[in-house]
């Protein structure tokens, strides 16, 4: 399928949270307005107003739309607005965690895998200075480990499938292996002549990859940190996944590695074979936006690959038939900033403070709000469902 289709999206004020949150203790019968928007995108770009009341009905919380409505509220489960609208909309309402400091001033995020019981954090930001330490359903954990090293800003950080070591990268032009247990760096790949932008690790970790604006794509031994083969792509590469990360063996390299580009080219090689790019597409042009779309983010599983543009664009990809994207949409001409694939739901975290969630089967659309048109710079999912947004103003966290 190559036709781009127009997602639209509702905007809801950050206080929406906070107005619910207050009815929880108001006395029954009280109520609060707030004005929403839906946002269409059509040739006119349609934009529709409406009033939801949140009230208290003597027991709990409710939320519903003022007649006549242009968006009529089915209802208010726990912290999360059932829309009526084409195509159907659940609006969450998010938690801002605000004792977590190490999040505020992050522009990067990794969550790792769930090892033992214990998921771990990772952010970076603009100061070239890593926090790590451990994830928990309670949002937050006790300890904070400081990793000092980069001498600019950290562009992307990964997590080793053991939870235990994180792969950093940064305009500084280096790639550091850092314990996210003491802050210790017993590694620093060294080679890239301009910011090293994403990275990409192989089965335990014995090989890493890391993309760069110098146009290249380098696989690196982590135990001898040296290149172990190195892919001219041209453009800047701002984005690596790979697919079947899971299936690659600790000796041998195994999986397809995948780098979105500056010139809106997506980039795969059979990591096994001969160093030339097995494949290549490009993303197909945004319906609103003639300039050239810059792939600004990856997510892959087994089979396909999501991306994110500098112009709003997201793209999912098969990877066995990758001439033309399964599913290509927009909603407007903001940057996407991450991406994540999970299940059958593509998350977006977006320059425009406006993180959603597409579900391209049931057409589906998740509303992650309480940014108020602040940046977010990272979406992932943790270990307890829970959808987690960074932004300018720290972290959200939605059910």
């Amino acid at each position: 399928m190559s036709v781009v289709r127009g997602v639209p999206w509702i905007s809801v004020p950050a206080s929406l949270r906070e107005v619910v949150h207050g009815m929880e203790q108001a006395s029954p019968g009280t109520w609060e307005d707030v004005w929403v928007s839906w946002h269409g995108v059509d040739e006119q770009r349609s934009l529709k107003h409406a009033v939801w009341r949140v009230s208290n009905d003597g027991h709990v919380p409710q939320v519903a739309s003022l007649a006549p409505s242009t968006l009529p509220v089915r209802g208010l489960h726990p912290l999360c607005v059932d829309v009526e609208a084409s195509p159907p909309m659940m609006v969450h309402l998010a938690d801002q965690i605000g004792a977590f400091p190490a999040a505020w001033g992050s522009s990067v995020m990794a969550l790792s895998a769930c090892v033992g019981g214990v998921q771990r954090y990772a952010v970076g930001g603009a100061d070239g200075v890593l926090h790590t330490g451990t994830w928990s359903h309670e949002l937050f954990g006790s300890e904070d480990v400081t990793c000092e090293g980069h001498a600019s800003d950290v562009t992307s950080v990964r997590f080793f499938p053991s939870a235990q070591v994180v792969l950093s990268t940064s305009v500084d032009m280096r790639a550091r292996i850092v314990s996210a247990l003491d802050g210790t760096c017993p590694r620093v790949l060294e080679g890239h002549t301009r910011a090293v932008n994403d990275s990409a690790i192989f089965g335990r970790g014995r090989e890493v990859a890391t993309g760069s604006s110098d146009g290249t794509v380098r696989v690196w031994d982590v135990g001898h940190h040296v290149t172990q083969a190195r892919w001219d792509v041209q453009d800047g590469v701002n984005a690596l996944a790979v697919l079947g990360a899971a299936a690659s063996l600790p000796d041998a390299r195994q999986g397809l590695l995948v780098a979105g580009t500056d010139g809106g080219r997506l980039c795969g090689w059979d990591t096994r074979t001969a160093p030339q790019a097995a494949w290549g597409a490009r993303v197909p042009p945004h319906p609103w936006c003639k300039d050239v779309a810059h792939i600004c983010a990856l997510d892959a599983d087994d089979t396909r690959v999501l991306l994110g543009t500098s112009n709003g664009m997201s793209a999912l990809y098969d990877v066995r038939q990758p001439t033309a994207p399964l599913d290509a949409w927009h909603r407007n001409a903001a940057s996407v900033t991450s991406v994540e694939l999970a299940g059958d739901t593509a998350k977006v975290s977006t320059s425009d403070g406006l993180p959603y969630g597409w579900h391209a089967s049931t057409g589906q659309v998740h509303e992650y709000a309480g940014w108020d048109a602040d940046v977010t710079s990272s979406i992932r999912t943790d270990a307890w469902g829970r959808t987690i947004v960074l932004g300018a103003r720290g972290m959200l966290a939605t059910t």
